[in-house]
């Protein structure tokens, strides 16, 4: 889970938006995966999810 963060967050740092964007979707579903398997809490799911959504609106209205 660590390695699908790490690389949405380097996609956002070097600016490709679109493609963080997409992928984005992929990082939630596999967190989503963890939660309903009993990896993490669904409240820690939740934290990481909106986190990540959260820094993907900055990028998006940063660059704007």
């Amino acid at each position: 889970m660590s390695t699908y963060i790490k690389k949405f967050r380097k996609m956002l740092e070097e600016g490709k938006i679109a493609e963080a964007e997409e992928f984005s979707k992929e990082v939630y579903s596999y967190i989503d995966s963890a939660c309903s398997k009993g990896v993490i809490h669904k409240n820690a799911a939740s934290r990481k999810v909106g986190r990540l959504a959260a820094a993907l609106y900055k990028a998006k209205t940063t660059t704007t």
